[in-house]
């Protein structure tokens, strides 16, 4: 049954992520691993969704937010929002 309860979350989220890709056109070029650039997204998104912004104070003590940030493109510039540092 959990395997049926998976399999249907990810049909409803895929399009939604897909949709979010497309809108986006996200671009990571970074030499870093891909599980460091994946934790780091997450702490952004984190930190964006309790409210605050990614600013030069929030930089400063995680530098592995600004090497994303220097690496990674959205649409036309870096991610801010939630939505476009999208998990």
């Amino acid at each position: 049954m959990a395997l049926c309860d998976e399999v249907r979350r990810a049909a409803h989220e895929i399009p939604l992520r897909d949709e979010i890709i497309l809108a986006h056109a996200p671009v990571i070029e970074s030499s870093r691993p891909r599980s460091e650039l994946i934790t780091a997204c997450k702490e952004m998104i984190e930190h964006l969704e309790s409210g605050k912004k990614v600013g030069r104070t929030s930089r400063l003590f995680n530098g592995s937010w600004s090497e994303v940030l220097k690496t990674c493109r959205v649409g036309d510039g870096e991610p801010h929002t939630p939505t476009t540092c999208a998990r």
